[in-house]
């Protein structure tokens, strides 16, 4: 397949590019208003440099786009990438707010190209695992998901102050919102239900940038499962666990390459077997759009998990009050 990359604004960029190559597909042109972004870029991938958006997506070998733009420019892109009759793969969060977020749904739906949403945690060999135990009922009836995603942005200064990722107008939040939103996704994918409440706090940890930097949520779902959420840039070192309880036992990741499961119906702990190979979001969106497989997760998804993070903000403002979902 042949695709265009729209900005270079993510940080994820560069790893699309790269997948984009070794998957045997081709890297046509990107886009991008930035020419330091480009420069660095340039030096990485040999690709042609399109001097307008337009002229990006008027090419007709373009077949498919990667929008990797700041949050708050998604709706203008996906808008002229349908138009053009663009596939789209987009990075998270699918907008910086529900409002926007219902835009980009309605014009998805009403569009007859393939949309994707990246949320790659749902491809990870332990997740799937994870989601494996838990719909054979190994663990009985599950109570309480524990997730954290964080890493330490915040306090080694990963982004300057002119950063789009630490303006909330472009990024719809901090490091709440740029992290959250997996967990989010993550938790609605893992347990097949929707959040029907959010209990939540944004804090500014470290003081680093004028936005939050870390966040907890508890979030309630509809098949009556307690979700907490803990995610943002101020963590130092440490792993993202993630914890599963059930009537008959649980599920405890403790590391990136480490699960363990309790179950009493199978006589105690035990390590599962869990695949070796991972499946990449570019492979996984080719597969799609070329109809062998289900998209990784559709742009209601992406609503539905930005949503969650929003009612999580709105929480915050009320001194961690509970906010129904939906908004």
């Amino acid at each position: 397949m042949k695709f265009g990359l729209i900005s270079l604004a993510h940080v994820h960029a560069p790893g699309y590019a790269e997948q984009i190559v070794k998957s045997g597909n081709e890297l046509v042109g990107v886009w991008d208003d930035d020419e330091d972004r480009l420069r660095s870029f340039l030096k990485r991938f040999k690709t042609k440099v399109y001097d307008s958006l337009d002229d990006l997506l008027s090419t007709p070998e373009i077949e498919a786009v990667v929008i990797t733009s700041p949050t708050s420019d998604h709706l203008e892109h996906i808008k002229k990438a349908l138009e053009h009759g663009k596939h789209i793969l987009c990075e998270k969060p699918l907008s910086t707010n529900v409002e926007e977020g219902k835009k980009i749904l309605e014009l998805v739906n009403a569009s007859s190209s393939k949309f994707m949403m990246s949320f790659p945690s749902r491809l990870d060999p332990l997740h799937l695992s994870v989601k494996k135990a838990i719909n054979s009922g190994i663990i009985g009836d599950i109570l309480e998901v524990k997730v954290r995603v964080s890493h330490s942005g915040a306090i080694d200064g990963w982004f300057s102050d002119k950063s789009w990722f630490v303006d909330p107008i472009k990024a719809g939040g901090g490091g709440f919102m740029d992290l959250g939103v997996h967990g989010a996704d993550f938790m609605r994918w893992l347990l097949e239900a929707e959040a029907v409440e959010v209990n939540g706090l944004t804090f500014n940890l470290t003081g680093r940038y004028e936005i939050d930097d870390h966040g907890i949520a508890v979030i309630r779902f509809s098949n009556g499962v307690i979700g907490v959420l803990e995610a943002g840039w101020a963590q130092s070192h440490g792993y993202n666990p993630l914890e599963v309880y059930g009537t008959q036992g649980s599920v405890l990741k403790l590391g990136s390459e480490s699960l363990k499961i309790y179950s009493r119906k199978l006589g105690g702990w035990f390590t599962p077997d869990v695949p070796g190979k991972r499946e990449t979001v570019i492979e996984r969106f080719v597969s799609y759009v070329e109809g062998r497989k289900t998209p990784l997760a559709t742009a209601e998804d992406g609503y539905k998990a930005t949503e969650i993070i929003q009612a999580t903000y709105i929480s915050s403002k009320l001194d961690g009050r509970k906010v129904s979902i939906p908004l």
